[in-house]
């Protein structure tokens, strides 16, 4: 196989992994978040920052994982 096939089929494959399940939460999350900014628990700020800091243990392990074993097979 050719690797530049390899590394951009690992890219792409990583890249929508992550962002699709994103998207799909940020929908469902929606109108909680509106409903407690309108009531001013918190800022948007800390929503974000508390979000992203939950998702990085899963936004790198899961490519890290992935890279462990594609390396070895192409």
């Amino acid at each position: 196989m050719n690797i530049i096939g390899a590394t951009y089929f690992i890219a792409m494959n990583q890249s929508f992994s992550n962002v699709i399940p994103v998207l799909n939460i940020f929908i469902k999350e929606k109108a909680v978040i509106q409903k407690e900014l309108a009531s001013r628990s918190y800022r948007l700020i800390n929503y974000y920052l508390t979000k992203i800091l939950a998702e990085i243990p899963f936004v790198f392990l899961n490519p890290v994982l992935f890279i462990a074993v594609s390396y070895y097979i192409v």
